[in-house]
């Protein structure tokens, strides 16, 4: 066991770290892969969670109506082909997010020192999600109207303008045929 940690850290301080973040789940149809160095080592949760996390939230706090979620994020840790995941849920409008981490899996004998549950994301992690979620979502209500509802809009205005020129055309037939007497 113990060359396990020294060969793990000893890996950690030549500066191996995440090689990939994966986002999936919450409605998106492809998964998002993150690879930019930058990135990457800016967010390695081996590194620290509190680059993650903002605070512990009471989950009995968080209105269910305005999450978006859950993402599953993946972090896929070079040296030994490690793998951590959480969960991340957004907020309508992207103002806020929250992280879901999870039980300690028992077989794998690998533990964070933050414990499980539900905590405020940083507003650094939110921005990297924003920027990767936006696009790749639908807007789930409010907000801008898309393309097709806006096309479909149109459309039916189309069809209930052609259905009033063809009335008033029809009233017209039938004024012509039987005229109004007037009186003088």
């Amino acid at each position: 066991m113990a060359i396990l940690l020294l060969v793990g850290g000893t890996a950690l301080a030549k500066g191996d770290g995440v090689k990939q973040i994966t986002i999936t789940g919450g409605g998106l149809e492809h998964r998002i892969e993150i690879s930019d160095p930058i990135t990457l080592d800016q967010f390695n949760p081996w590194g620290g969670l509190h680059r993650f996390i903002g605070g512990p939230v009471d989950e009995g706090s968080v209105g269910p109506e305005t999450l978006a979620g859950p993402y599953k994020v993946r972090f896929l840790l070079d040296v030994h082909e490690w793998v951590y995941e959480f969960s991340y849920y957004t907020v309508d409008g992207f103002e806020t997010g929250y992280i879901v981490l999870p039980e300690p899996n028992g077989d794998s004998g690998y533990r964070f020192v933050i414990p499980a549950g539900w905590y405020r994301s940083s507003d650094a992690w939110r921005e990297v999600m924003s920027e990767r979620l936006v696009g790749e979502v639908a807007p789930r209500s409010g907000g801008e109207l898309s393309v097709p509802k806006i096309d479909g809009i149109l459309l039916a205005l189309g069809l209930v303008g052609a259905v009033a020129v063809a009335f008033r055309r029809k009233v017209e037939g039938i004024k012509q045929q039987h005229p109004t007497r007037q009186d003088p």
